[in-house]
C-alpha cells in the first residue's frame, strides 16, 4: 500500500484511525456528506493531543473532536 501511495492517490475508507497514522500523509474525514477536516495524521494527533480522551489513542481522539464539533 505505501509503495502504491507513492505514485498514486489511494482512496480508504475507515473507521480504525490508528490505521490512518502509519498509512496517510493526507486526510479527510466526511460524516453525512459533509467534509469535516482536511489535514496531516500528524496535525489529527495534534488535536487528539489537545483533547485527549480517556482509553482513546490521541489520533482517535482527533478523530472523536473533530466529528463531535461539526459546524
Amino acid at each position: 500500500m505505501e509503495r502504491l501511495g507513492e505514485e498514486s492517490c489511494i482512496l480508504i475508507t475507515t473507521h480504525q484511525v490508528e490505521d490512518l497514522a502509519y498509512m496517510a500523509s493526507d486526510v479527510q474525514i466526511m460524516d453525512a456528506g459533509q467534509l469535516l477536516y482536511t489535514g496531516s495524521a500528524a496535525e489529527l494527533t495534534e488535536i487528539g493531543e489537545a483533547h485527549a480522551e480517556p482509553g482513546l489513542s490521541t489520533i482517535e481522539a482527533g478523530y472523536q473532536y473533530v466529528l463531535s464539533n461539526r459546524q
